[in-house]
């Protein structure tokens, strides 16, 4: 049988395939070398791979430059197809979200809210929040100097102080009172009883209502006697406060939620704005307290005292830690004997009396003192203590209180009733932009949450309006009895005698008052027709004294700084020597230094009142005495009227403040304090007692 014989093809088929694919590949790689490339599609054109983002590039610098342009071309858009995006957008998110007019519920904030039929009900009519005015409106001027703390903490301040130290300055606060209750009643009482109009839903307003501003409103008087235009003085800078601005970014209901969390944590300082802290002048007090002319001396005695008991507490809570705390056997009490008296002789013991019923007085023990005695002492000075700051607290002081264990200091903060419970809530503002020399009148009004804000799709179309605005103004208080700034300086003639019969000349003692660091100062000057008023006062060197003291800046915020209207500063903080109200020991001698004091007046002449008989040279008969000015006017003045004079009674009181506080006294001797760790002996057992002894047994 012949043998089949494998041909050429079949032979060298696999080589073949091999150098097809070779040649395939060779053409590929000769391809990425000699041919044109890869091109991609940007746009309308084509371009090489190599340069696809060049046209991204140009196009994304161009469009840069037309963001940055401050001035571009703007379209030509016709008049009628331009709108109010902004209020269209207003209008849908704050129109209805269903086809009825009104719901008996809507989405407020971040779930629904939901509530009885009866509270709120589909075309429902409500009335207007009527609030009451504050009343009682009260305003008093104060000068005191700044701590150059504050003007680091709040640059905006440097506005209204002197460009350097000492930082003096005048500023006025207002206060008013008005009743919670009354506002709780206006804004959830029926306002027509069985007629067609419903009462707010309470929870419209329940737990939504604070106080988020109050407003002071000023005219000053204008030199034709008449009262100028009305103005509304801004928040303190640096202090908590509803800002327009804020106002206007409460847009919903879950912007006003947002608002009212962080005014109630703020309340205090919403109603009670603090003042700054200062480092000299007399302390704030308020208003109301000053015009009921609040003796200081009281204050500053129930400060002592309560100082007093500080140190008392503090070495008794000492002398209770280091004894361990641990009462001695028996309950701290003494066991008293009430057994029979001794036997005598012949006489016999007669029998013991009656066990004595007033407590028993704790003695010590071998351990240590006797902690009983410790214990009724500490609570003792405590309750004294507590009464202390009750009596404060009505002189409208708040006195930081010391914890009873040994630390750190907090604010005492009475337990206040609720806003809306309270019948008489304190408001009061401040007033720095006010102008030395001129004459103010005040009145206070508030403004708290709006119950129908943001809720217009629950409000009939016709009291739509009722939901605009965030907030309800109170109507404004009376006006306040006029404030008088003080000018810069004043001169006032205390006493005056025209020429004597011996042909002596004229003569007026003129008293010259200056602020400086905090106080008016006085200089008193004899002078005659043809003398300028001028006169050197002896004042404290405060620029030594702050500079021994050290002044640092704090870093502490509104709500933790001292100098709060009404209290005492921190112990960290830097007092002068001696000043009222303030801490730190007083130095032996004060630092003094000359301050000349001048008027730009010149005396022109003495002589006797008509119909007085000053002329028999009678220095306390009626004189007067002529000046000139610095506009040269001819001045009229009389000691009698000087010194009757209210202006007068106010400077020269707040002058005898100032030189009181930095008086060089002489150390007291400490008062001597009873050992507490010796027992006090026991009373006498007066009711009967051992046996006198009868004759010795043999």
């Amino acid at each position: 049988m012949p043998v089949n014989r494998i041909k050429p093809l079949e032979q060298h088929f696999e080589k073949i395939i091999v150098g097809v694919a070779g040649a395939a590949l060779l053409g590929v790689l000769a391809w990425q070398f000699v041919g044109q490339g890869s091109k991609v599609k940007v746009g309308k054109d084509e371009v090489d791979l190599s340069g696809a983002y060049k046209p991204l590039e140009a196009t994304a610098t161009r469009v840069l430059a037309d963001l940055k342009n401050e001035n571009p071309a703007l379209p030509d858009v016709p008049a009628e197809k331009i709108k109010d995006v902004r209020a269209d957008f207003d209008a849908r998110y704050r129109g209805p979200v269903a086809p009825a007019p009104q719901i008996a519920g809507a989405v407020f904030g971040r779930g629904l809210e939901t509530t009885a039929p009866e509270a709120i009900k589909a075309g429902a009519t409500y009335a207007a929040v009527l609030l009451p005015a504050p009343r009682d409106p009260v305003g008093h001027a104060y000068i005191s100097t700044l701590d150059p703390n504050e003007l680091k903490r709040v640059p905006e301040l440097a506005a209204f102080v002197p460009k350097a130290a000492p930082f003096d300055k005048v500023f006025v606060s207002v206060q008013a009172s008005v009743d919670g209750r009354a506002i709780k009643e206006a804004i959830g009482k029926d306002p027509d009883g069985e007629g067609p109009m419903s009462p707010i839903p309470s929870k419209w307003w329940e737990r939504a209502t604070q106080v988020l501003r109050v407003d002071l409103l000023r005219q000053e008087l204008l030199p034709d006697g008449k009262w100028g235009e009305e103005k509304a003085i801004p928040t303190l800078p640096g202090n908590y406060g509803l800002t327009a601005e804020i106002e206007k970014s409460i847009r919903t209901t879950a912007d006003m939620q947002a608002v009212v969390q962080q005014a109630a944590k703020a309340q205090e300082l919403i109603l009670r704005p603090e003042y700054y802290a200062t480092i000299s002048g007399e302390e704030w007090r308020e208003p109301a307290l000053l015009a009921a002319d609040v003796d200081p001396a009281q204050i500053e005695r129930l400060k002592n005292d309560l100082a007093r008991l500080d140190v008392e507490i503090a070495a008794i809570e000492d002398k209770i830690n280091k004894a361990g705390g641990s009462k001695p056997p028996g309950g701290g009490r003494n066991e008293r004997d009430t057994g029979s008296g001794g036997g005598g002789g012949g006489g016999g013991g007669g029998k013991g009396g009656p066990q004595d019923s007033q407590p028993s007085v704790p003695t010590t023990t071998p351990s240590g003192p006797n902690i009983a005695a410790l214990q009724s002492s500490l609570n003792r000075n405590k309750a004294l203590r507590v009464k202390a700051i009750e009596e404060l607290a009505k002189l409208g002081v708040q006195i930081e209180e010391k914890p009873t264990s040994v630390g750190a200091r907090e604010t005492v903060r009475p337990l206040a009733k609720p806003f809306l419970e309270d019948e008489a809530v304190k408001l009061w503002a401040h007033d720095i932009t006010v102008q030395r020399g001129k004459t103010y009148r005040y009145r206070l009004r508030y403004e708290i949450t709006n119950p129908f804000f943001a809720r217009q799709a629950v409000l009939s179309p016709e009291q739509a309006k009722l939901a605009e605005r965030p907030l309800v103004a109170s109507p404004p208080s009376e006006w306040a009895t006029p404030v008088p700034v003080w000018d810069d300086a004043y001169y006032f003639i205390t006493s005056a005698q025209e020429r004597d019969s011996l042909g002596r000349g004229g003569k007026a003692m003129a008293e010259l008052y200056q602020v400086h660091w905090g106080y008016w100062r006085k200089a008193s000057a004899e002078v005659a027709p043809g003398d300028a008023l001028t006169a050197q006062a002896q004042v404290p060197d405060m620029e030594k004294i702050v500079a021994a003291l050290a002044v640092k800046p704090t870093d502490e915020t509104p709500g933790e700084r001292g100098g709060r209207p009404g209290s005492a500063p921190p112990d960290s903080s830097p007092s002068p020597p001696g000043e009222p109200g303030k801490t730190g020991e007083k130095s032996e001698k004060t630092p003094m230094k000359r301050l000349t004091l001048a008027a730009d007046a010149i005396v022109l002449d003495v002589n006797a009142i008509p119909g007085s008989d000053a002329g028999s040279g009678n220095a306390k008969a009626s004189s007067q005495v002529y000046l000139r000015d610095a506009s040269g006017r001819i001045v009229r003045r009389t000691p009698e009227g000087d010194r009757g004079s209210d202006i007068f009674k106010s400077i020269s009181r707040n002058a005898q403040m100032g030189e009181a506080a930095f008086a060089p006294k002489e150390p007291k001797k400490p008062a001597p304090k009873p050992n507490l760790d010796t027992p006090r002996p026991p009373p006498v057992d007066d009711h009967g007692g051992g046996g006198g002894g009868g004759g010795g047994g043999g």
